[in-house]
């Protein structure tokens, strides 16, 4: 199992889109999945649903709500966030996909029940750069200009092959097609409404 590190589950969320992304263009039937707890899951839903994804089920409740405070699955799959309760009367429920992220607060008895392809051990928040595997401080040259007045952030990243040049640019293309399809659709509510 890889280990990466994420800033932010804003960062999080942009990857694991990105992943889905990916998969889309090979099989609309693949999915991906994330394993949190209730709190993590509700930050990696909201920036979900920021980035433009529907929402088709959504069963996670707070722990005082029902008592439950085991892990939940967060599935990617038509476009849609599916959110389930991982664990069941009868036990843990398995999971088989394409990719898979497994918050590292995480019962390690949830492992065996992820049978994805790729399966990663994800960190979020403040890391100790001596013990995370794969966070940015450990990427190729990268310089990032921020900035508080002008509300700005530009980040560069150096050393890139063709490939992964390509790669980003595909992804960017992605995205940006996704936010028009949401302005189309809030423009075509407002001549509605009008």
């Amino acid at each position: 199992m890889k280990q990466i590190h994420f800033d932010n589950y804003k960062d999080l969320a942009s990857d694991i889109s990105d992943k889905y992304d990916s998969l889309k263009s090979d099989d609309e039937y693949k999915d991906v999945a994330v394993i949190a707890k209730y709190e993590e899951s509700r930050h990696i839903v909201k920036e979900l649903l920021c980035i433009g994804y529907d929402i088709h089920s959504i069963l996670m409740h707070d722990v005082e709500y029902d008592g439950y405070d085991n892990e939940y699955i967060i599935s990617l799959f038509d476009n849609e966030i599916f959110v389930k309760p991982m664990l069941r009367d009868n036990g843990y429920i398995s999971d088989d996909s394409q990719f898979m992220y497994i918050l590292d607060n995480c019962s390690s008895k949830v492992i065996p029940f992820c049978n994805g392809e790729v399966v990663y051990e994800v960190s979020v928040g403040e890391c100790d750069c001596d013990e995370c595997c794969e966070c940015a401080c450990n990427d190729n040259t990268e310089c990032t200009v921020k900035s508080d007045d002008d509300v700005y952030t530009i980040t560069v990243r150096c050393n890139l092959d063709a490939d992964e040049a390509m790669k980003m640019i595909k992804d960017m293309e992605n995205r940006m097609e996704r936010m028009n399809d949401m302005f189309r659709e809030m423009d075509n509510f407002r001549r509605l409404l009008r």
